[in-house]
């Protein structure tokens, strides 16, 4: 590596779990690109100040993970899809701006559209087990789809380590919700967040 070299990572909580840095590590050897792609463990209350800091400490970009996305969001200035959502998942430096985007919305229903052709054709009903910043994206991407009722499977809230989740110790989910559009229509502006969760 140069002093060139651009830098970007995988921000969680866990996050030394992940893959992409395998995998984007394999396309920047196959291509000999100049970069690095690392993993940043960041608990919760040290994340705002890793990105007050982040071109400072050499990243270019990087992809959000548990729990950071609403805080990326909020601490970036994000695109459309982003805001729309209501939560990031990628962010870069532009011009010495921290910019996001979501990419969660294509990757998920790209993925249905793969494995299961015509999915949205078969029904109107759709459960999402979740309710963070990825979540949001299924439920954008399943009303975008044309899906009339969704029903959102919550876990309870717990405060727990990045060690204690990454060491598996998440538990079962145990809160059902049932999170369903009041009518089968939302406006543009509101889709990301025409869903309630509310735990039972």
């Amino acid at each position: 590596m140069s002093e060139a070299t651009r830098v970007a990572c995988v921000m969680g909580c866990p996050a030394k779990q992940s893959r992409s840095p395998k995998l984007h590590g394999y396309w920047i050897k196959r291509y000999n690109i100049d970069g690095d792609y690392r993993v940043a463990e960041i608990p919760p209350e040290d994340f705002p100040a890793f990105l007050a800091d982040f071109a400072k400490n050499g990243y270019v970009g990087g992809n959000v993970t548990m729990p950071h996305k609403d805080v990326a969001l909020a601490k970036s200035e994000p695109d459309e899809r982003a805001r729309n959502v209501g939560a990031a998942n990628t962010l870069w430096i532009d011009n010495g701006r921290l910019r996001s985007t979501n990419t969660d919305v294509e990757g998920f229903i790209g993925a249905l559209d793969a494995n299961a052709p015509d999915w949205d054709r078969m029904t109107d009903t759709a459960v999402v087990l979740g309710a963070g910043g990825a979540s949001r994206a299924v439920v954008f991407g399943l009303i975008e789809r044309g899906i009339k009722t969704i029903h959102v499977v919550k876990a309870p809230t717990t405060q727990v380590s990045c060690q204690e989740v990454g060491a598996n110790k998440i538990g079962r989910w145990q809160a059902t919700v049932q999170a369903c559009l009041k009518d089968g229509t939302c406006s543009e502006a509101s889709k990301a967040m025409s869903f309630q969760v509310v735990e039972k």
